[in-house]
């Protein structure tokens, strides 16, 4: 009888084949979780204050996002964008004192200008991108009190009450009376934390205080309401967050918009 002749398969063939296909998984994996880190958006985040992307307590996020629900597209925005504004576009200035000249000027041709912030610098002065506004002395911090409108303004009566602030502005006596402005929120009498203007195409608002448009702030009393009202009235909206000509020269103008009043304690 023959002898029947068996092959030997060795696994050698099976293992390098294994292993290819294991590097190309790999090599798979590594290159999804690439394109995710640069695609997904949550990657980035900012850590400036009010930074429309900064999803801390002192980002505002939050903020963009509300607006985004109610149909407004919120866009950060350069010099050159506030220069093309139109009328359906609303350019929002943080901290408008530190504008470039340059910047200003684009800022004051605009339609709609929402300022948020006044500095200690511009204390008892008349900044003119303010139009007859004085911003006043802060005062010491005192216990927070609950304040209304205490004007006719349609956006200021749907935010119904703020906490007081240090932050205020009052109008100018000697002003030209086709620049009144609209004054809300006051807890005294004389300083107001809102105010606004329209008058021949031209809408002009002030939100004396940062800290309301901060993530940890904006859903409080009436913040939320009061930013919408006066930033959402067009469909688009430009976030500029100018930096200044000069660079900062105290401990307060280096600190947070909100914890600038922390200073006066000092």
């Amino acid at each position: 009888m023959r002898a029947r002749s068996t092959a030997v398969v060795t696994p050698t063939g099976r293992s390098v084949l294994a292993r290819a296909r294991a590097l190309v998984l790999l090599i798979g994996i590594a290159v999804i979780a690439t394109a995710l880190l640069v695609l997904v958006p949550g990657s980035s985040h900012s850590t400036t204050p009010l930074s429309t992307t900064n999803h801390g307590e002192d980002g505002a996020q939050a903020l963009v996002r509300v607006l985004g629900d109610h149909g407004v597209t919120v866009k950060d925005a350069a010099e050159a964008d506030i220069a093309a504004a139109g009328a359906d576009t609303t350019v929002v200035v943080i901290d408008p004192e530190k504008m470039p000249s340059r910047a200003a000027e684009a800022v004051q041709a605009a339609p709609n200008v929402v300022f948020v912030g006044t500095l200690y610098s511009t204390a008892d002065a008349l900044p003119p991108y303010l139009e007859g506004l004085r911003v006043m002395p802060p005062f010491s911090a005192t216990s927070a009190k609950t304040v209304n409108p205490g004007c006719s303004s349609p956006t200021a009566m749907r935010a119904r009450t703020l906490t007081s602030s240090v932050y205020r502005v009052t109008e100018d006596p000697d002003q030209d009376a086709a620049q009144e402005w609209t004054l809300c929120f006051t807890s005294d009498g004389k300083g107001f934390q809102y105010a606004e203007k329209e008058s021949d195409g031209r809408f002009r608002a002030v939100i004396t205080d940062p800290a309301r448009l901060a993530n940890s702030a904006v859903l409080r009393d009436g913040n939320a309401s009061l930013a919408i009202g006066a930033m959402g009235r067009t469909r688009t909206l430009l976030w500029y967050m100018p930096t200044g000509e000069e660079s900062a020269t105290s401990p307060s103008d280096l600190a947070p918009a909100h914890l600038r009043p922390l200073f006066l304690l000092l």
